[in-house]
C-alpha cells in the first residue's frame, strides 16, 4: 500500500472514531456514605444513584444528619430525577428539604420540550425559560462528570439557584492521589471558579477509576464555617 493511500486510510479511521472518543456512557448506579462536617458539627452523610428500569429515569439522593449527643438538629434532603439522552443528563424533577435548624425547602420541575421551569421556595414560586442545558444542584455533578469524559479542564454550564439562572465553572487543579478507607484512588481536583470579590469557595475530588464519584469536598462559607465530605464506604451497583 502506497503511502498516501495509507495516511488516508488512517485518517479516514481516525476520523471515525472521534464520535466514539467523544461519547460519555450513562453513569453506573453507586451508593456512598461520607463522614461529614458543618462547622464545629459532626455529621453523617450518604449519595446514591439508582436506575428505574421501567420508566428509564435516573434518581440521585443525597442525605445529611446533623446530631448532637443522639439529638438530630437538622437534615437535609436532596433528591434529583433526570434522564440520561443524547450523552447528557436531562434534569426533570428536583427536590430540596431542610428540617430542624435553618429548615427551608425548595422545588424544580424542568419541561426539556418546552425549555421552561417551574420552581417553588419557601412560600414562593415562579417560572422560567432556558435555551441552554440547565442543571440542579445534583445533576450539576452528573454534567462535571459529562464534560471530564470529553477531556474539558475548563467546566461550564448552567444551574437554576431559586429563582434564578446562574453559570456555573470549575476549573480543574491537577491530578492528586488520595488515601481512603475504600482504598487509594487517583483523583482529579476542581475548584469552583467565583467572582474576584466572593469570599466563598468550594473544591473536590473526583475518581476516574470509580466513574468520577465523589471522594472528597471542602467548602467554606463567608463566616469561616467549613463544611467537608470524606469518603467512607462505596457500593456499586
Amino acid at each position: 500500500m502506497s503511502t498516501p493511500c495509507l495516511i488516508s486510510r488512517l485518517t479516514l479511521l481516525l476520523a471515525l472514531s472521534l464520535p466514539s472518543l467523544l461519547h460519555a456512557a450513562a453513569p453506573a448506579p453507586f451508593m456512598v456514605r461520607y463522614n461529614a462536617s458543618y462547622g464545629s458539627f459532626n455529621a453523617e452523610s450518604t449519595r446514591s444513584l439508582q436506575l428505574d428500569a421501567a420508566s428509564g429515569h435516573y434518581v440521585m439522593l443525597a442525605e445529611t444528619r446533623l446530631t448532637l449527643l443522639g439529638a438530630n438538629l437538622s437534615s437535609i434532603r436532596e433528591r434529583s430525577e433526570f434522564l440520561w439522552q443524547d450523552d447528557a443528563p436531562q434534569p426533570l424533577l428536583y427536590s430540596y428539604e431542610q428540617k430542624g435548624i435553618g429548615a427551608r425547602n425548595r422545588n424544580i420541575r424542568f419541561d426539556q420540550e418546552q425549555h421552561t421551569l417551574t420552581w417553588a421556595a419557601d412560600g414562593k414560586s415562579g417560572s422560567l425559560p432556558f435555551t441552554e442545558p440547565v442543571y440542579d444542584d445534583l445533576t450539576s455533578f452528573i454534567e462535571i462528570r459529562r464534560q471530564l469524559l470529553q477531556g474539558r479542564d475548563d467546566i461550564q454550564f448552567n444551574v437554576v439557584d431559586k429563582d434564578t439562572i446562574d453559570p456555573y465553572h470549575y476549573q480543574v487543579l491537577g491530578q492528586d492521589t488520595l488515601k481512603t478507607p475504600i482504598g487509594e484512588y487517583s483523583t482529579v481536583h476542581l475548584m469552583r471558579v467565583r467572582d474576584a470579590n466572593s469570599v466563598r469557595s468550594t473544591e473536590f475530588w473526583l475518581a476516574p477509576d470509580l466513574d468520577y464519584v465523589l471522594l472528597k469536598l471542602r467548602h467554606m462559607e463567608p463566616d469561616k464555617r467549613l463544611i467537608q465530605l470524606n469518603v467512607q464506604s462505596l457500593e456499586r451497583r
